[in-house]
């Protein structure tokens, strides 16, 4: 469950420390029930397709966030669903998903003035303030940090 442990430790950890645990984490093989040809990878039954992760969050012994990952060859439809229950209740479902690649690059990018302005020595993303959306120029930042 290393999203929401990641989550846990850079962006939420006050949540996790002061408003629940994380309960439950797995993380469990995939297996192909069936032959899966594919473009450029034809996968024999029996073969690891890929993984399902599951992380359980928990406040008072109510579980309040779950993380439900499946990523595997094969799998059938391919979307982000996200559920918060509250007044309105939220049910939204992004077919054909989140691109993780451009999350992750965002994720780079938006730690950039972040990184440039740590203190040196090694850090990693807990040491960091959390990443948001820049809303800067990063030329600016990166000349303010040259001494420009």
């Amino acid at each position: 469950m290393r999203s929401l442990e990641t989550g846990g430790h850079s962006v939420s950890l006050k949540f996790f420390t002061k408003f629940g645990t994380i309960t439950e984490e797995t993380i469990e093989p995939v297996v192909a029930q069936t032959r899966l040809p594919g473009g450029s990878i034809d996968l024999e039954e029996g073969r690891l397709a890929g993984i399902r992760q599951l992380g359980r969050g928990c406040k008072d012994g109510r579980e309040v966030i779950t993380l439900d990952l499946q990523i595997y060859v094969g799998a059938e439809g391919y979307y982000d669903h996200i559920v918060i229950e509250g007044t309105p209740r939220i049910d939204l479902t992004i077919k054909d998903g989140l691109p993780g690649d451009v999350a992750t690059a965002a994720m780079v990018v938006n730690s950039i003035p972040r990184v440039i302005h740590a203190e040196p020595g090694l850090i990693t993303m807990k040491n960091l303030p959390p990443v948001c959306a820049a809303s800067f120029r990063f030329s600016e930042q990166i000349s303010k940090s040259a001494g420009g």
